[in-house]
This record gives structure tokens, sequence and C-alpha cells, in this order.
């Protein structure tokens, strides 16, 4: 066949379905081109297991931070003043008049404060928080408000419904008003976007370096700089539960979720609390003993839930109970024969979860209420001795230490009713001796706030008065009216000035634990003469001082790497974390119960033992003991230790189903923590990539525009003799055969 010029309509169409689908091709190719500029570009960078901020809730709401399930984008912006923080209101127009993005902000940590949150949380332009911690040693100002915590904390799990819940008097002001950033707390606050602490110096260098190079106006010019194209950030965390606890629970367990055996929504926060007796009572033998209780929390909390070191908050505390529990393990014979005589004991009460509504002592006492503490240890084949049930009519006296600083001057504290109820002056009895053996260091216990208009503040103590307001029970702290601490509940809540002020936290840590000590062997009865050759193991406290005070990182102490050597714990490889969440995996938990079995118990009965196995042997053989295979740092050697040290579990009461099996979170509370962790996603690594400044729709339209224009004008020029028609073409559609 031949080709001839001609007109035809069929052709001029598909001439112009061809244009039409260049066209699109050509805009494709444009979008494209944008769509995986990212990935022509990225730079993966490592993300920390910890230091981010997830989603926390309890009976009727959530707290923490979410993202969307894709992730969260931005440029970044480094912020290292307010006035930068403050350039979030405009988006930054200045600095970028043609980006109408999204913004990562990357600030100091120290800026993030009352002011400045919310109104990163509000500004729609900012879809990222990362934070520069500064560096363990780094002097912060004792006086910035720091705390995460609300003015009045743990107010609707106080003892108190009225102005006591959070005051010593109605004129006083709130225990935390000092330290709190906000008054409803930094960590009750709602985000709808990430926040992270960024530890990795490394990666913090590469996105600075980055943002330096791309999105400073006076960035010098360079070689592979490319104009018009901005430093950006991905970061992916998506949280699985929101609403609230209540409602998290059921839909996994009603819903379509509940289908699944293995995907879950959220999980209460808990774990364990480590408690030890000396000696253990025998159930039915030893008759109804008496019980000293000294208790002293375990956790913390910050903004960033998992970053709460509580150096002050928590561990001077726990560091003065196990050394007075030390001197128990180093008097072992004294105190049984005392005991022995006298049927009273010291029980040692080591909580957890108590920043969330006191979830570990709720759940001390609901179980002493119902006859399951401590959970009988009786093996199968084992004999019938075993400790006797503790129930809370049993506490002689309950005695909470919390928050010892610097401070020459100690306070006490208690309940008026309690005050008032306490007939026999039991709480003025210890204080006596409490405060004579302080006295002898040069330290004062005040105890203006012990009478019957006393206010407890919020502590441990009122799990227990809640349920039986007669328990003699007193705090003794460092404060008096108000909180001293003002990064309570923060990740600054620290030792920042060095040896000089571990050495004064330390001595005032001595002198209470000697205390402690002094009312320990009044209740069992040891003669005076016995109690002048009782001392302190300061070589034990100056160890407790270096690896929990002096510094916030596990691994730059070698007592307790040695401890962990034979673990597999990833957290032995992070900074110290205090948080209860949830799984029953707390770090400084495992190294109290390790620190309490070292402290009190003994080894000589079972120099026999000699492998791990053996121990367990042994301990399968009877019930009133714990026999544990435990590495000893100092003799560097591993033994099976005789231990009354044991654990409990530290789960509110409000995830235990009622009578009817039922799980009411709503309506236990009033009386129990309903906290929950939303089980989350998070991506292994920050996504670094660039961005043009210029919105690439607008590039895409004008680029659509001019292409669409000139395919127009080209067509709009064509005629019938623009063609060239095959002849059988033309043939074929006149129904001629070809």
């Amino acid at each position: 066949s031949r080709r001839v010029v001609g007109r035809s309509t069929a052709a001029m169409g598909t001439t112009s379905g061809r244009v039409l689908l260049l066209l699109a091709a050509i805009a494709a190719h444009q979008a494209a081109a944008f769509g995986e500029m990212k990935e022509q570009v990225m730079v993966g960078l490592p993300i920390d297991s910890t230091g981010f901020c997830f989603r926390l809730l309890n009976a009727t709401h959530e707290f923490g931070c979410g993202a969307s399930k894709n992730g969260d984008e931005g440029v970044i912006v480094v912020a290292r003043s307010k006035v930068d923080v403050e350039g979030a209101r405009d988006g930054w127009k200045e600095r970028f008049p043609n980006y109408k993005g999204g913004f990562v902000m990357l600030m100091d940590e120290l800026l993030l404060n009352g002011e400045t949150a919310p109104l990163l949380i509000s500004s729609d332009r900012v879809s990222g928080v990362l934070l520069m911690p500064t560096k363990e040693g780094e002097t912060v100002d004792k006086n910035l408000p720091l705390s995460g915590e609300p003015a009045c904390p743990n107010r609707q799990s106080s003892l108190y419904s009225d102005w006591r819940a959070c005051g010593s008097s109605r004129d006083a002001k709130q225990w935390n008003e000092k330290g709190a950033m906000m008054e409803q707390g930094m960590r009750f606050t709602q985000w709808t976007k990430p926040l992270n602490r960024v530890l990795n110096e490394t990666v913090l260098e590469t996105m600075i370096k980055c943002h330096d190079a791309y999105n400073l106006p006076e960035a010098q010019p360079r070689a592979d700089k490319v104009e018009g194209r901005l430093c950006a950030v991905s970061i992916k965390i998506f949280n699985m539960a929101s609403g609230s606890s209540t409602e998290c629970i059921r839909r996994q367990t009603e819903g379509i979720v509940a289908l699944s055996t293995t995907r879950k929504l959220c999980d209460p926060l808990a774990d364990l609390n480590v408690f030890g007796v000396f000696p253990p009572g025998v159930q039915n033998k030893t008759g109804s003993g008496e019980y000293l209780a000294i208790l002293a929390r375990m956790d913390g909390v910050a903004t960033v839930s998992d970053s709460a070191p509580a150096t002050y908050g928590t561990m001077t505390s726990v560091v003065a109970a196990l050394t007075a529990a030390k001197v128990i393990g180093d008097n072992l014979d004294a105190f049984e024969k005392a005991s022995a005589n006298s049927n009273k004991r010291v029980l040692f009460a080591f909580l957890h979860g108590e920043s969330f509504d006191y979830v570990g002592s709720s759940r001390w006492v609901y179980d002493m209420e119902h006859g399951a503490f401590p959970k009988q240890r009786k093996r199968g084949d084992a004999p019938t001795e075993v400790p006797e049930l503790i129930s809370l009519d049993k506490i002689w006296l309950a005695m909470e230490l919390q928050q010892i600083d610097e401070s020459m001057t100690l306070h006490a504290h208690v309940d008026g009713k309690n005050h008032a109820a306490d007939e026999k002056g039991k709480i003025k009895k210890l204080l006596v001796h409490m405060k004579k053996k302080m006295g002898e260091d040069g330290y004062n216990l005040q105890q203006e706030r012990v009478n019957n208009n006393g206010v407890l503040p919020p502590s441990s103590l009122h799990s227990i008065l809640k349920a039986r307001r007669q328990t003699p029970s007193v705090l003794v702290t460092s404060f008096n009216e108000q909180y001293r601490n003002l990064r309570y509940h923060s990740t600054y809540d620290r030792i920042t000035r060095g040896k000089e002020e571990e050495e004064k936290v330390k001595k005032a840590i001595k002198a209470v634990a000697e205390g402690v000590v002094a009312v320990m062997a009044e209740h069992v009865g040891i003669d005076m003469t016995q109690r002048e050759k009782i001392k302190i193991d300061e070589k034990w406290l100056s160890t407790l001082s270096e690896c929990f005070l002096a510094t916030t990182k596990i691994p730059t102490c070698s007592y307790f790497q040695a401890m962990l050597k034979n673990t597999t714990s990833e957290g032995a490889k992070l900074d110290r974390s205090t948080f209860i969440s949830a799984g029953h995996q707390s770090l400084v938990r495992h190294l109290i119960n390790k620190l309490m079995i070292i402290a009190t118990g003994e080894h000589n009965s079972t120099l026999n033992v000699r492998d791990e196995e053996s121990c367990k042997h042994v301990d399968v053989k009877q019930g009133l003991y714990e026999y544990e295979w435990q590495f000893d740092p100092v003799a560097n050697d591993s033994f099976c230790w005789r231990t009354s040290v044991f654990i409990g579990v530290a789960e509110s009461p409000a995830f235990i189903p009622n009578e009817k099996g039922v799980l009411d979170i709503a309506g236990r509370a009033a009386n129990y923590s309903t906290w929950t962790e939303s089980v989350f996603t998070i991506g292994h690594e920050y996504q670094l990539f660039l961005v043009e400044s210029r919105p690439a729709d607008w590039t895409l339209l004008m680029a659509g525009l001019i292409t669409t224009l000139f395919a127009v004008l080209i067509v709009g020029r064509c005629d019938e003799s623009s063609f060239i028609v095959d002849e059988g073409e033309r043939a074929a559609e006149e129904g001629e055969p070809l």
C-alpha cells in the first residue's frame, strides 16, 4: 500500500488522544521525580530504643504523644533560643517564604517548658519535636522549674478529697507548685505529634550539619548543594491505642482484635514489687507478729516517660533503705534472736508504679486484705513450714522515706486522723529514737507536721491509710511545705554539681539510714549493748552512691556490670530509667532485688552448693526461704544465697476481674490506678532527605498548563493536509477488501 496526504477525522482524534497521553506521561514523570526525591538522597540514621514519647491512658483520658501511621516528616529547624521556637507561630515565614509544608523542631531540651509546649502543640506547621538533651555533668540551674508533674501530684488517688490533697494547709502553696512546668503537668499534656529525645550524638551532629548546610539563610554556597532544596527528616512512631484504658481494654477483649491471639492495643502499667521480711514468720508457728514496714518507691516518670533517672525523687530513698537493710544482713544473728523473743519483725517494701496513682502500694494492700501476702512459696514436695500471712492489721507502724537531699534538716509528716488514732504513741516513740540517732551526725528531724492537724504529702502511705486509717504511718522527707526538688519527675532529676554535691547527699542518706536502724533495733528488741556495736556499712553506702547517685548511666557502675554480667538485659547498656512501663522488665527493680539479696542474705549454710541447678534443687525442697544463685561482685564468685527477699505483683487491682468475672475498670477508678500503655510501633531509623523549597504541586500545575497550551496550539493548527493517511485504511473504512 502507499500513503497519501488526505483529511481524516478519525486520524485527528487519534492524534489528540496521543497528545493527551503524552501530557499525562509528562505529569506522571514530574510527580515521580518529586515523589522519588527522598529515595534519591535518603540517609538513614539509627533511632534510640528509649527516649521517645508514647501514649498513656487512664480510665477516662489519654495523654502523651500520637503520630500518623505512615510517619511524620518536616524540614528541620534547629532551635537554641526561645526566639527560635517562637518562629513556629508563622511557620518561620521570613526564613522559608516559599515553603508551605511541615517542620520538625530540633531544640535544646531545656527550652521545652510551660510557654513553648502549648505553642508547639497548637502549631499546624510543626509536625514533630526532637529534643537535644544536655550531657551528664553539665550544670543546670537548680532554680529552673523542670518537673513534668502537676503542681498537685497523684491528686485523683489521694487520701483526701479536699484542699489537703494538694497542700499542707489551706493557705499553703501546692506541693509541687515551684517545680511544675505546667500546673496540670507536662506529662499529662496530649501531643498529637512525635516527641523524641535524640540520645545518639552522631545522629544529632548529622542532623545539625544537614540543617546548617541547607536550611540556614546565610549558608555558604557549596559545590554539592542543590538550590531550592531543604533538609528534612521523617519520624515513624505509631500508637495502637487511643481514647481511654476502658475503651482500649474493651476493644481488645470484645472487638475484632479479640479474634487475634497475638495482637494487642494496650497493656496495664505493671511490674513487680520487692519485699524482704526479717526474720520470716512461720505460718501456724510463730503466732501473730508485729511488723515495722520500711517503704521506698522504685519508680519515676518524666515528660518523655522512660527518660526519668529520678535521682532525688526516688534513688536517694532507695539507697537509704538498702543501707539500713544491709545492717540486718551484717547482724543477722542479733536480729533473729531478738525477734524470736519479741515476735516482732521488720518488713522492707520497695514499691513500683507509685507515680501512677500508687500501682504497687495499692496492689500490696489489696493482697494483704485478701489473704494473699506473701504469696505462699510451698513447693510440691515441701514440708508444711511456710511464711505466715501478713494482714494490714499486723503492720505495727509504716515509715516511708522520700526525696532525701543534702539538707541538714529533715521533716516528719503524718495524717491528722492517723495521729489522733495513735493511742499508744507509736509514732512519737519512733521519732524519738530516730531524731536522737540522726542528731549524733548533726542532722535535725523536725516534727512540726506531726499533730492532729497534719496533712500527709503524696506518698505510698495513702494506699495504706485509705484501707486502714488507724495504721500508724509517718513520712520522712527533706521537704516541708513544698517540694525542694524542682526537677521532680524530669529528665534532669540528677546530681549536676559533681563530687561535692554527691558527698553532701550521701551524708544525709547515712544519717537517715542510721535513724531507721535505731528504730528497727528498738522495734525487734535488741538491747542497748548490742545496739552500740551495730554500724552502717559505709563501703556499701559508697558503692550504692557511686552507682545510683553519682551517675545515671548503668554501664559506668562496675559493681552493677558485675551483677548483670550473666544476664542478657538490653537495659544494662542504657541510661537508667525508673519508668514502670509494662511487661515486668524494669532493670532498676531487677537491680534492687539482687542488692537486697546480697545485703540481707547468707550463703554459709550452702557452701557445698556449687552450681545453679543444685541451688534450684535446694529451693524446691522447702517453702520458707528463697534460694537464689547469684554473683557477688566483692567475692568475685557466685553463691547459692538463702534469703527472705521475695517479689510481689505490682499491677493495679483495677485489672482484676470482680467476683462475677467482669473487668470493671471505670468502676474501680476511684480506688485504684487505671493506667495503661499503648502498644506502639517505631521505625528502625530516622530518614534524612531533601525536599523542594517551593511546593511541588505548583510546579506540576505550571508544567501541566504549559504543556497543555503547547499541545492545543499544535493541534489547533492541524488540517487535513497535516496527516498522511494510508489508502488501504481508507478503503477498509469504506468497506472494501484490502
